[in-house]
């Protein structure tokens, strides 16, 4: 059964490239390994899925001569113990996983979020490997207020600047039904009826957004204070291979009132950058460009929201580039 589960998705890779002429970037051999669910699933032990990797799954690409990264375990919650550390502990599995990936369905029980700290993937990160949070989302109720979008932001926030994810992905982008009356989950960002063909978009869409339109895979993050002020979060991307770089400063402010910011750019040279911003009463609205002067730019983060600056960069020297991004395109 392993070698026919092997077989099956070195074919499923290998005829996708064939027939349609897409190739596959990574691909991950089980979900939640550790969770037995109501809809089809499968579990494994933590040694069964290192030995399947090894002696099943890279047989059978080599055979079928498919090339593609592979991700795992994907773990239900942000931590290495178990299911990843068995792969990262054995040198030749190691060698063979490009990616570990991890879902983020576990709760700091001080804040209420979703637990995220770089000590939980510490044995990932001396080893160097890529780190992508696959999925995430809420089981609760839905809830569409300015709050819980701040949550999901900083939960973004901390994944890229405590953690080093390189890979954000939220688990449904839109949740459809018939009426579109029980929508009582928060697994969801758009909630689509197809009934009549509505459809509700919720502000936790809008704070993914002022990451991912903007940040866009290849990208790597450079040096920002994370924490300037209370309340006041703050990270910086910039792309790469490019003759004129597009810097992308991303703010959020949770305090209830006003935050004046200044930015003060080091080793790139601009002359604005243009902001967008999502709060309880915008969805990610663009706003008037901001001058930069004498290397600073200043400006006030609205109450409760998030805003994202762009604009083309010069470079000057170059700066510390701790880890690329992939972020889906809202």
């Amino acid at each position: 059964r392993r070698n026919d589960y092997a077989e099956y998705l070195a074919r499923y890779v290998r005829e996708y490239r064939e027939r349609f002429d897409i190739e596959f970037y990574a691909i991950s051999p089980a979900n939640e390994p550790e969770t037995s669910a109501a809809y089809q699933s499968c579990t494994w032990q933590a040694a069964d899925l290192r030995d399947f990797i090894r002696l099943f799954l890279q047989p059978a690409l080599d055979e079928q001569q498919v090339a593609v990264r592979l991700l795992a375990p994907e773990s239900f919650a942000w931590s290495e113990l178990g299911h990843a550390s068995a792969i990262l502990s054995d040198m030749e599995t190691n060698a063979l996983v490009q990616i570990l990936g991890l879902h983020n369905y576990n709760i700091d029980p001080a804040t209420k979020e979703p637990a995220v700290s770089a000590e939980a993937v510490a044995q990932a990160r001396g080893l160097g490997k890529r780190l992508w949070m696959t999925e995430i989302s809420s089981t609760d109720k839905d809830n569409p207020s300015i709050g819980d979008a701040l949550m999901w932001a900083k939960t973004i926030h901390k994944h890229m600047v405590i953690a080093g994810t390189n890979a954000w992905l939220w688990w449904w982008g839109a949740l459809a039904q018939a009426g579109g009356d029980n929508f009582s989950t928060g697994q969801g960002l758009i909630y689509f009826r197809h009934q009549d063909g509505s459809f509700d978009i919720r502000k936790r869409f809008w704070c993914l957004a002022q990451y991912s339109r903007f940040i866009r895979p290849g990208a790597v993050r450079v040096g920002a204070t994370a924490n300037p002020v209370d309340g006041v979060y703050v990270s910086a991307f910039r792309s790469r291979n490019q003759s004129t770089p597009t810097l992308v400063i991303v703010a959020i402010n949770t305090n209830a009132s006003p935050q004046p910011f200044v930015v003060g750019l080091a080793h790139v040279a601009a002359d604005a950058l243009l902001p967008y911003t999502t709060s309880a009463s915008q969805d990610m609205q663009q706003g008037s460009s901001i001058s930069v002067v004498n290397g600073e730019l200043a400006l006030t983060l609205a109450p409760q929201s998030v805003t994202t600056l762009v604009g083309d960069v010069t470079p000057i020297a170059d700066a510390p580039r701790p880890h690329k991004i992939y972020l889906p395109h809202i």
